[in-house]
């Protein structure tokens, strides 16, 4: 696993892109933990906030403004000091472009090999599609609020989240989205997007396990601050001194 992808698993978890304010603000932290076969274990920082028309994530090394009134992404990269602005339309269509390269490799295939893959990849959207978030009965107090358990199992993947239902987040206008970017990589997460229909409140603690090619990862992301207040005013923005570069890294 890398941080870009945690990222966005901080991001997620339909495609709610309407130009409404989110009507709440809120401000959370997180401590991220990832281990993997084989490699050091890794511990960062990433801040969510809900602002207005605004959702930011922000991490060290990596900010993302998403505005959903204008339905931009202003993607800024720290080290280097530049920042790039990109719409959801083309996030769409790179998410489109994807399926269509899946579908093509497919049809180059010969016969007998096309035919495996496209039962693996109908099992594999069943699965999906069946996923669902279950209560496990387990409570715990994370971050001053109390929290249950709820987690879902699909195929190589396993997702347990803590919530709690004291503080009712203000929707994520990556959720379905990042479904989409899931499928068109063949890796199973729109199941999990939309089995977490079931789960309401804040995500105070997501542990995604998953094992491929032999190789077992863990992800932990728990909350370690909690306001119910807008970030303060240097968080919505790019930074004075910043760079605007035109490369297209809408989806990095």
């Amino acid at each position: 696993m890398t941080k870009g992808h945690n990222s966005l698993l901080i991001f997620s978890v339909g495609l709610l892109f309407a130009a409404t304010a989110f009507g709440k603000d809120l401000s959370v932290r997180y401590r991220v933990t990832e281990t993997t076969d084989g490699s050091p274990e890794k511990q960062y920082e990433v801040g969510s906030y809900w602002a207005g028309n605004l959702y930011v994530s922000d991490e060290e090394n990596l900010r993302k403004i998403l505005d959903v009134k204008k339905e931009t992404i202003t993607t800024i990269e720290k080290t280097e000091r530049v920042y790039r602005v990109g719409t959801f339309q083309e996030l769409r269509e790179q998410i489109k472009a994807m399926q269509a390269a899946r579908e093509q490799q497919m049809a180059e295939l010969p016969p007998d090999q096309r035919a495996l893959g496209e039962a693996a990849i109908a099992y594999q959207r069943e699965q999906q599609m069946r996923a669902r978030y279950e209560p496990t009965g387990r409570t715990e107090t994370i971050a001053g609020y109390d929290a249950r358990e709820y987690v879902l199992d699909s195929g190589p993947y396993r997702l347990s989240v803590w919530t709690t239902e004291a503080i009712t987040p203000p929707p994520n206008p990556l959720t379905r989205l990042l479904g989409d970017v899931y499928d068109a990589m063949f890796v199973p997460g729109r199941g999990a997007a939309e089995g977490a229909d079931g789960v309401n409140g804040l995500r105070l603690r997501t542990i995604s396990e998953s094992k491929m090619a032999g190789i077992k990862g863990i992800s932990t992301s728990e909350a370690i601050d909690v306001k119910e207040q807008a970030p303060p005013p240097e968080l919505l923005r790019v930074p004075e001194g910043y760079t605007r570069s035109t490369y297209d890294t809408v989806s990095r």
